[in-house]
């Protein structure tokens, strides 16, 4: 099972497309310029790989076979992507099983108080403050995005009555001018 740390890096960096490569041979090019091509068999949240069906293929070009070999995450340069993997439907359902797996882990369980101890009482009464507090926190800045939005429309539109007021007025004194000056009067294309 992994670790928090594990999922919260194979959830947040593209170690997901690695994981995607999980039961398909592939090429690994390591860092010290050896290559290991075989089949997947398991890659953790650190980027370990193992692997079986090994050919191991030294920087010098000696061949190696193994039945099953570890490759430590640090050591890795670059991994080929089997070309049969789709990359970004790889990424879109490992984030869709990540946020199943949120929201399952969100909803609210029924137990029975007895059967907890006063400090799972507390913190499972914590867990359920903060979703309520988290879900709030979603309301109000939803609610403030609204306001601020129409705050925003008030402005434009406030914005746009000055233009055209001031275009009036504009074409006001352009009329009062050509009178004085006894040109010629424009006819009013607003009308």
């Amino acid at each position: 099972m992994a670790s928090n740390r594990e999922k919260y890096y194979i959830t947040n960096t593209l170690l997901c497309l690695l994981k995607a490569c999980e039961n398909k041979k592939t090429i690994v090019e390591l860092r010290n310029e050896n290559i290991v091509e075989g089949l997947i068999n398991y890659v953790d949240g650190f980027m370990n790989v193992t692997m079986s069906d090994v050919k191991f293929t030294s920087f010098r070009g000696d061949v190696s076979m193994f039945e099953s070999f570890f490759v430590a995450g640090k050591n890795i340069r670059f991994v080929q992507i089997p070309d049969e993997i789709d990359m970004m439907a790889a990424i879109k359902a490992h984030a869709a099983r990540a946020a199943s797996a949120a929201n399952v882990g969100l909803q609210e369980t029924k137990r029975n108080p007895k059967s907890l101890n006063i400090w799972q009482q507390k913190s499972e009464a914590s867990k359920l403050a903060q979703m309520k507090q988290m879900v709030h926190g979603s309301e109000a800045q939803m609610k403030m995005v609204q306001e601020a939005q129409l705050k925003m429309d008030s402005k434009a539109e406030a914005h746009d009555r000055m233009v055209n007021e001031a275009e009036a007025q504009m074409k006001k004194l352009h009329r009062t001018e050509a009178i004085r000056t006894d040109r010629p009067i424009e006819p009013d294309s607003s009308k």
